[in-house]
């Protein structure tokens, strides 16, 4: 019997986006389904047409997407939680592939993150600043080399997000890499998948990146241990030397689009210490 699988959409002021997430879901070959919707306290509400048969759309008033997972996996049917995001746009294969994967190991517990291609509005010219996500972007095969996988395309077998606790609520990032570490170390498999494909839009924007970074470091230095945040305070002065080999290296950027997504990275460094100083020294709260 297929196993029956809840994919779990937080959306946070992205409805915009959700009409074009919805065409995708409608045209998996894998049809043992249902979608949530959470609405994540956005500023404007759903302009969504009448939802489809196995559409629920659900409110949760906690900040933070992570908390909005949550409460989507507590009202979840399904034997597999599949996550993905309002501005991504998964392939039609995409839950086929991924609980295909699953089912070869009967005898096993497994995550499986599926690939994350990210796409620009326009692939002819694409922005400064969708170059840069399409250049370091969410390598996931990366991520699974390093025990982790992010939520963009993650599917997870509900008794075990429910003998975990579901994601750290309290968390506005990074909730994925710990909830990844959790199931691990109870002995869970993470297996990476890369036909199980979605595509996410590229930031378009320097604010939208500034924000991501910004986030980033709150979930590093205000969770874990007094080791680990302290270890990521004193990174986040160095140099980005690995981010920027990164970036020399990418085959999908020219050699003046090398250097300018090096210089946007620069920047982006700035904002991070200016970040760590605002967390740390100045005591601020962490931004959503």
């Amino acid at each position: 019997m297929s196993p029956f699988v809840s994919i779990i959409v937080p959306v946070y002021n992205q409805w915009n986006l959700v009409s074009d997430l919805l065409l995708c879901i409608e045209r998996q070959s894998y049809r043992e389904f249902e979608l949530l919707l959470v609405d994540n306290g956005s500023s404007q509400g759903p302009a969504l047409d009448q939802l489809s048969e196995g559409v629920r759309q659900l409110y949760c008033g906690a900040p933070g997407s992570y908390a909005a997972r949550n409460l989507g996996a507590s009202e979840a049917k399904g034997d597999l939680l599949a996550f993905t995001d309002a501005d991504c746009m998964p392939s039609s294969d995409w839950l086929e592939s991924a609980v295909q994967q699953y089912s070869r190991g009967a005898n096993r517990v497994a995550l499986v993150a599926g690939a994350v291609e990210m796409l620009p509005a326009d692939a002819t010219a694409p922005t400064l600043f969708e170059l840069y996500d399409m250049a370091l972007g969410i390598p996931q095969a990366l991520y699974v080399k390093r025990g982790h996988a992010a939520t963009a395309n993650l599917l997870v077998p509900n008794h075990l997000f429910r003998d975990l606790g579901g994601f750290d609520s309290t968390r506005f990032s990074g909730g994925d890499t710990d909830f990844c570490r959790r199931a691990i170390n109870s002995g869970a498999e993470l297996i990476y998948c890369q036909e199980a494909r979605v595509q996410h839009r590229a930031r378009s924007s320097l604010d939208a990146h500034v924000k991501k970074v910004q986030r980033i470091k709150g979930g590093q230095l205000l969770h874990g241990s007094a080791r680990t945040q302290f270890t990521s305070a004193v990174r986040s002065f160095l140099p980005p030397l690995r981010v920027w080999s990164r970036i020399l290296r990418s085959p999908l950027l020219g050699v003046r689009e090398k250097w300018s997504v090096c210089g946007l990275q620069f920047r982006l460094w700035g904002a991070e210490i200016s970040e760590v100083i605002r967390l740390t020294l100045l005591r601020k709260a962490p931004r959503r």
